[in-house]
């Protein structure tokens, strides 16, 4: 066995009993599952806000253009400064 690469884990986490010849560390187990947890999360938050942003995007594909008042569709000559 050699060094831990994450010696806090191991303080933390004492070694479990060995598994088929392999060690295996509860604190790996604990770091993979929070891991593995979060990115479940944030894959179904992605999904969620990329739906919740696709009904504004194609309302305002949709919405049609409103000319200011006061202000004709086409003007003659340069802008006024």
């Amino acid at each position: 066995m050699g060094v831990s690469p994450r010696p806090q884990l191991g303080s933390t986490f004492p070694r479990s009993r060995s598994i088929g010849g392999a060690a295996v560390r509860s604190g790996d187990q604990a770091v993979t599952a929070m891991r593995l947890g979060f990115a479940s999360a944030l894959g179904d938050l992605f999904l969620l806000t990329a739906l919740l942003l696709a009904v504004p995007m194609v309302a305002s594909l949709l919405l049609t253009e409103v000319p200011l008042r006061g202000r004709s569709a086409q003007t003659s000559g340069p802008p006024h400064e």
